[in-house]
């Protein structure tokens, strides 16, 4: 399909085989961080509404909930 030197597959191969475990540990502190997030919006009784930033009649809805507020402080 592509005319890739075969060359450059094998080093590609062994980079992604090099950089393997780092990404492994990315993909974990995203996970470990993502869940920290979610947790803090459990405890302040974040819902869905409270995320999106306009009220459904065309205008922003300027109200902020504390309780994002909160969360995003207790996610850190």
């Amino acid at each position: 399909m592509f005319d890739i030197p075969e060359e450059l597959q094998k080093l590609v191969v062994e980079v992604d085989k090099q950089i393997d475990p780092k990404l492994k540990e990315i993909d974990d502190q995203i996970v470990y961080n993502q869940a920290k997030v979610l947790d803090a919006f459990r405890k302040e009784e974040v819902a869905e509404a409270d995320l999106t930033g306009v009220n459904g009649y065309g205008g922003l809805n300027l109200s902020p909930k504390s309780a994002m507020r909160q969360a995003s402080l207790e996610s850190v």
